[in-house]
């Protein structure tokens, strides 16, 4: 493995405390690895999707919590990945003496990538929705997929309090997901 930096002078300017200097240095890698295919793994297309449904009911009947994950699957060098594309979901009072706080949406994905570069990848994000109801789209924040014939896990997990009354309150939590090897 070889490398090469060069630094170029960006600007030079006076502040009331002296001169200021930018620099920008680049760094040149040479990798002779044959094993990686980098081009199988920049922008890998999708070869499968999917989805799962999942709900609870609270102990008293009195709410239901519900919830989908959505996924897509590659082929990322020879290895099965998944990835994790939008989590939706919410919760139905049927009782109209109870009222829902706290509405809380966690959702994660684990495992390994095995793209270029080659890593260990763990994503977790947290919402908080308003209303009685839920969507979101993971697609933005630039999650890796993870090998699926490994230790991996993704899903979402939801919890909000529900209240009777000025002094009754429970929580009810609901998980949707997958773990495998963990």
């Amino acid at each position: 493995m070889q490398s090469l930096d060069t630094t170029q002078l960006l600007s030079v300017y006076e502040i009331s405390s002296g001169i200021v200097r930018e620099y920008k240095t680049t760094f040149i890698l040479d990798v002779n690895n044959d094993n990686l295919k980098p081009d199988a793994s920049i922008n890998p297309s999708a070869v499968g999707s999917g989805s799962n449904y999942k709900s609870a009911w609270d102990p008293s009947l009195s709410v239901k919590a519900y919830s989908t994950i959505y996924w897509e699957t590659y082929d990322i060098n020879g290895y099965e990945h998944i990835t994790l594309t939008a989590v939706s979901g919410g919760w139905i009072v049927e009782d109209p003496t109870v009222w829902l706080s706290s509405r809380e949406v966690y959702v994660s994905q684990n495992g390994r990538y095995e793209g270029y570069p080659k890593q260990l990848v763990s994503y977790t994000k947290y919402f908080y929705p308003t209303s009685n109801y839920y969507y979101y789209n993971l697609s933005s924040y630039g999650w890796l997929p993870v090998r699926t014939d490994i230790s991996h896990g993704y899903g979402s997990t939801s919890w909000v309090t529900l209240h009777r009354g000025t002094s009754s309150e429970w929580v009810l939590m609901l998980n949707n997901g997958y773990v495998k090897g963990y």
